[in-house]
Parts: structure tokens; C-alpha cells; sequence
């Protein structure tokens, strides 16, 4: 075959490659074979025929690109990471509001009904400053958590909540459950894993930081509850100081219930 015949057979063919990207893998590439089978010329070290044009290089492209689309979980292109992998903070801002909104329900859930109303009520200080306590600071904690901020930044809204509730009696467990209640929030704020969703590693580490928050959150609040108690002693103490003074008694008078037995009996 004759090197000046290779043109004539390949054109059609590229050129249907440039107009149809999918043609080219149809072909199952015959076009190989034929110029496998093309004589060189002496002293030339590449196969005959014209140079490689735009449309060869559009028909070449054009298969890898499909080929690459074909692969399962073929990586993104370079310089499209973010149109193909959202990040967990991007996604829980776009349900900011939602996710706000559930985690008000989980800091209520654990009061009964009708003081749950009553904390919703009102969002003046003045009138409710429970309430309007308690949902500032969550707003100000959900903030800095997609913000990814330090502890020394999440711990001020975090103790702010903490004191209310070690006020209220709560157990330890009721008080900061609150905490881990938003893992399940975000995770059905993010949905299922999927191809354009977060990377699993990005949600795991946004649930470690919950986490981390859930035992800042217990040793604040065994902390608050042991002031709670340490003012509570020093208060009754105060209140027996003026009732022994009330009685005409100097603040050091020891209660008869106190006094040794042997004293008491004489």
C-alpha cells in the first residue's frame, strides 16, 4: 500500500471522530492496524503520512475523556475538586437556619412542655431571660463550630448554657446531651454519603469536634455544680451565723446539738 493513500483512509474517519467523541471507541480503533502496516521511508524513523492535525488531536482527546467518565470513582479533573466534593461546613450553612432551629428543640426537649412554651415566648431579656439566654448562646456556639473555631473561643457560649442549666438541677447527663444531639442533627442536615457529598473524613472529624464540645461541656457543668453546692454551704452557714447572733449568742457560740456529749449531759 502505497504511503500516499494512508491520508485519503484516515480523514473520514477523523473527522467523524472530531464531530462524535464516542465514535472513535465504536471503531475499536482499526485505524491503528492501518498504520501499523504503513512502509517507512529510508532514514525516516516515524511512521508516513501527513503530521498530526487539530482533528487528531480532538478525536484523541475526546476518547480519553470518555474513557476516563467511564471509570468507576475515576478522580476529579485538576482545579475542580470543590465542584465535585463539598465540604461538610459548606453544606450545614446552607441548612444554618434548620439545623439552628432543631437544636432549640433538643435543648427544650428535656424540660416539660409547658416550660418549654414559656421559654419560647418571648425573645426580650427582660421578660424571658432564660430563653433568650439560652438561644443567643446556641447561636453564637453553632457559629463557631462551622467555623471551626479553637476552644478558648466555642468554651464562652458553651458555659453560658451550662450555668442556666446547673441552676435547673439538671442531671449531668440531661444537661450536655444537648451537645451530642447535634452529630444527628448535621447528619441529617448532610444527608446520605454520595458521589458530590462531604468526604466521609471531613464529616468523621466534624463529629469528633461535637465530640470534643460534649466533654468540654461535662467538666464545665460537674465544675458549675460544685460552685452551686460551695455557695449553697457557705450560705447556710451565713444564715446559722445570724440566727446564733439573734439569740444573743456571739459567732462563735456552738449549736447544743454539737457540744460533746459529756458537756451536754452536765
Amino acid at each position: 500500500m502505497d504511503h500516499r493513500e494512508v491520508p485519503a483512509q484516515l480523514l473520514p474517519r477523523i473527522r467523524r471522530c472530531a464531530h462524535d467523541p464516542q465514535a472513535r471507541q465504536r471503531d475499536e480503533d482499526p485505524s491503528q492496524a492501518d498504520l501499523r502496516t504503513v512502509p517507512v521511508r529510508p532514514g525516516k524513523g516515524r511512521l508516513q503520512g501527513r503530521r498530526p492535525t487539530q482533528a487528531d488531536r480532538v478525536c484523541v482527546s475526546s476518547a480519553r475523556a470518555t474513557r476516563r467518565a467511564n471509570e468507576p470513582n475515576a478522580p476529579a479533573p485538576a482545579g475542580r475538586a470543590g465542584s465535585s466534593l463539598q465540604t461538610v461546613e459548606h453544606l450545614l450553612r446552607k441548612h444554618r437556619d434548620a439545623l439552628l432551629e432543631k437544636w432549640i428543640e433538643a435543648v427544650l426537649s428535656v424540660y416539660p412542655p409547658e416550660t418549654a412554651k414559656v421559654l419560647r415566648r418571648s425573645k426580650d431579656p427582660l421578660q424571658n431571660p432564660v430563653g433568650t439566654t439560652l438561644f443567643e448562646e446556641l447561636d453564637r456556639l453553632l457559629e463557631a463550630l462551622l467555623e471551626g473555631a479553637p476552644d478558648e473561643v466555642l468554651r464562652p457560649p458553651l458555659d453560658e448554657i451550662l450555668k442556666v442549666r446547673s441552676v435547673q438541677g439538671f442531671s449531668p447527663s440531661a444537661a450536655v446531651s444537648f451537645v451530642f444531639r447535634l452529630k444527628d442533627i448535621a447528619r441529617e442536615a448532610v444527608g446520605a454519603p454520595q458521589r458530590r457529598g462531604p468526604d466521609p473524613a471531613a464529616v468523621h472529624e466534624f463529629e469528633a469536634r461535637v465530640e470534643r464540645l460534649g466533654l468540654m461541656a461535662f467538666d464545665s457543668y460537674v465544675q458549675f455544680r460544685e460552685e452551686l453546692y460551695e455557695l449553697r454551704v457557705q450560705e447556710a452557714k451565713r444564715q446559722v451565723s445570724w440566727w446564733l447572733r439573734k439569740l444573743g449568742r456571739n459567732d462563735e457560740a456552738v449549736p447544743e446539738s454539737r457540744k460533746p456529749a459529756d458537756e451536754a449531759a452536765s
